[in-house]
């Protein structure tokens, strides 16, 4: 007979041993795993690694063929801005018809449609669904009636759609071209309503965003034919291509860009427009300005190039952010990728962050932009004698020179040889830069 004392010894051996082995379980397997685990998702979704299971998240790091629809913080919030994005998806059935909904919101969430739903999703979790046949299928949430959209299943890429937006916008073009040559103004106008209207439609398809207006006139429409564009003086010669036709496989493609989905998924719930210009003459590309308008007469800006002959973006990878102030004239614009990602995160409509340096070379550039803007005479003030114009268009160009050099500053261009040359084409032309500007720049040092 074993004792009572032996059993209560053995029984409290092998809790302390079952102890053990769960400890060394934890420390050596179960713990890492999560870490790994958690660091994996973390980065996946763009994300920053903070400190043990935490993640803070920097941006969302789309692929080029996204199928994520990612419900944003505060969605539960009727105020939301941008509460859910995209909206609108359209996917093909054997390609990419596996749509996933990612949640980065705080409370869990359904996705109901008419005859099932998906969830419970919870904070930081994905759930995916795959559309095995064509239609429209729209979805909500009973708890957030701002969590709205609609997943597009399709057989095959619909290329027929976009080739006849493309015979429309070509048609419009040359209409455009004949009344123009034929000096009939109202006709033209008539033609130039007609063509904005056009693809501010295709572009609201296309973008899934409030596209209320297209630009293309000030200068840039009727878009000449290819074999009557002349490229400009001191360009190496270059293939040149049409482009109305093409401009629907454009906003397709730009869809389709990080930079392009990252400015949409936060200006998603604004009114944007959409500016085009024709760059033909000193490259083969198409200009796509997107601007995001805020209520208070603010703007957000960013832009696409695309090329006339292959249709592809040239600048995919080249970021551009511009935010405007209407009410102080404030205009901002950068190329520094690290600061649009800040600004794209930041809570503000359009602010552009910077450290102390180049807030400093930020307000000299603003006075050097003051004092251009004071230096533009009226047409009556600025005598007419050689020696007078003259003297206005060297201290201008004096003026730009200091406002690109102290720019380059601001956004932290990492090229120093453009820098350089920049300031050699100034001291070369005008003696040593400005002390103010030197003593900033020996700062940085």
């Amino acid at each position: 007979m074993v004792s009572i004392k032996m059993k209560t010894g053995i029984l409290i051996t092998i809790g302390i041993v079952a102890g053990i082995i769960t400890l060394v379980a934890l420390t050596v397997f179960i713990i890492p795993t999560m870490e790994a685990n958690h660091q994996r998702e973390c980065l996946y979704d763009g994300g920053k690694v903070t400190g043990f299971l935490q993640c803070t998240r920097v941006h969302m790091d789309y692929s080029l063929e996204s199928t994520t629809v990612r419900i944003n913080l505060g969605a539960l919030n009727p105020q939301s801005k941008n509460p859910i994005f995209p909206k609108k998806m359209t996917v093909v059935l054997g390609e990419n018809n596996t749509v996933t909904w990612l949640n980065t919101d705080g409370p869990s969430h359904f996705i109901n449609f008419d005859d099932f739903a998906i969830g419970p999703i919870r904070q930081g979790e994905r759930q995916s669904f795959t559309f095995n046949h064509t239609g429209v299928y729209k979805y909500f949430s009973a708890a957030a009636p701002s969590i709205s959209g609609s997943v597009i299943v399709k057989t095959e890429f619909d290329k027929s759609e976009l080739e006849n937006h493309g015979n429309i916008l070509d048609e419009i073009n040359q209409q455009a071209i004949i009344h123009q040559e034929n000096g009939n103004q109202g006709k033209f106008k008539e033609q130039v309503v007609k063509m904005q209207e056009k693809i501010t439609e295709i572009a609201r398809d296309s973008f899934g965003l409030n596209i209320y207006m297209s630009d293309v006139y000030q200068g840039y429409f009727p878009m000449a034919d290819a074999s009557k564009v002349e490229v400009a003086k001191g360009k190496e010669s270059f293939q040149i291509c049409d482009v109305a036709e093409n401009i629907p496989i454009h906003l397709q493609n730009i869809a389709k860009t990080k930079k392009f989905q990252m400015f949409a998924e936060k200006y998603s719930d604004y009114p944007m427009e959409l500016n085009l210009q024709d760059e033909r003459r000193s490259k083969s590309s198409f200009h796509y300005g997107l601007i995001a308008n805020s209520d208070d007469g603010r703007t957000a800006l960013t832009f696409f190039h695309a090329d006339s002959c292959t249709n592809q973006m040239t600048d995919s990878e080249r970021y551009y952010l511009s935010c405007h102030d209407n009410a102080r004239h404030h205009v901002f614009g950068t190329v520094n990728k690290e600061d649009i990602l800040a600004s794209l995160s930041h809570p503000d409509f359009c602010t552009i962050p910077l450290d102390s340096w180049r807030q400093s070379v930020y307000e000299y550039n603003q006075k050097i932009k003051e004092q251009l803007e004071n230096h533009l005479p009226t047409i009556e003030a600025l005598d007419k004698s050689y020696e007078s114009v003259s003297a206005y268009q060297l201290e201008s160009h004096r003026l730009d020179l200091l406002g690109d050099i102290s720019s380059m500053y601001v956004m932290a261009v990492d090229d120093e040889q453009e820098i350089e040359e920049k300031i050699k084409e100034y001291n070369d032309l005008f003696g040593p830069l400005p002390d103010e500007l030197l003593k900033l720049i020996e700062q940085r040092k």
